[in-house]
C-alpha cells in the first residue's frame, strides 16, 4: 500500500472477493483484470465520444 499512499482514489480489481486490498480501496471490482479492463476502456471511450 505504500506505493499508493498519495493516491486520491484507489480502485481494486481482484477475482478474490475476500482480497485484503478491498479494505483499503475506495472502489472494488470482483472480476478478472484481463476481462474487466478492456470492457472498462471501451465504456469510457463510448462515454467520452470516441
Amino acid at each position: 500500500m505504500s506505493g499508493v499512499q498519495n493516491a486520491k482514489i484507489i480502485v481494486a480489481v481482484n477475482k478474490d472477493k475476500n482480497a485484503p486490498i478491498f479494505k483499503q480501496a475506495d472502489y472494488g471490482v470482483v472480476a478478472d483484470l484481463y476481462k474487466f479492463i478492456p470492457v472498462l476502456i471501451k465504456k469510457l471511450k463510448e462515454k467520452k465520444g470516441g
